[in-house]
């Protein structure tokens, strides 16, 4: 399933209990939730060795798989991945942006002290020391936090205790899910974005 699917109610239902059976699943898990960034936190240091490489469709990642508790009465196989390649590529892009944003805001610093991307990067503010009366800085927490996830992934499962053979199985289900949204649009049935029978 896709992490829009992920909450932890949905999840440990799925685990079971004594009125309900357990469901076999795999589950993307957003990094809204603290569960996914604590396993990349656990693993940021050790994951980046040849050990942990697998190669899938021609791409190499770093990959490990813990047992790992969800809650008091379950545990799940967690799969975290790294593609240092993309997380590299994430992070020269946003420092280009950054860059750029901040040359364009010390040469006209007035026009983008309200400017809201300058903002979420910048702080602009008025400086009688300054020959443009305004000093420019970068927000390096901001970046910091912003490249924390890049190129991290994190997938659990009940079933599947391979990190290869999970993350292919999830890419598996994303072209076909690609292959349906060809479908829809060429028969134009837009995506309702709903998630209740009653909404619908």
């Amino acid at each position: 399933m896709d992490k829009g699917f992920y909450s932890h109610r949905n999840v440990t239902r799925m685990l079971g209990n004594a009125t309900h059976p357990a469901k076999k699943f795999i589950i993307y898990v957003p990094f809204s939730a603290s569960f996914a960034r604590k396993q990349v936190e656990s693993e940021r240091k050790d994951i980046d060795r040849v050990e942990n490489t697998i190669v899938v469709n021609g791409e190499s990642l770093r990959a490990v798989t813990k047992e790992r508790a969800l809650s008091q009465d379950h545990k799940v196989y967690t799969h975290i991945y790294y593609n240092a390649k993309k997380a590299n590529g994430i992070r020269e892009d946003l420092f280009s942006h950054v860059a750029l944003l901040r040359e364009a805001a010390e040469r006209e610093p007035a026009k983008y002290v309200d400017n809201e991307e300058c903002r979420q990067y910048l702080n602009i503010r008025e400086s009688g020391k300054s020959g443009t009366g305004f000093t420019v800085n970068i927000r390096h927490d901001v970046i910091l936090d912003e490249l924390s996830t890049a190129g991290w992934l994190v997938i659990i499962s009940n079933d599947v205790p391979r990190a290869k053979e999970a993350i292919c199985i999830c890419r598996d289900k994303d072209v076909v899910e690609k292959g349906f949204l060809r479908l829809k649009c060429s028969l134009d049935l837009g995506c309702l974005r709903m998630h209740s029978q009653e909404s619908m």
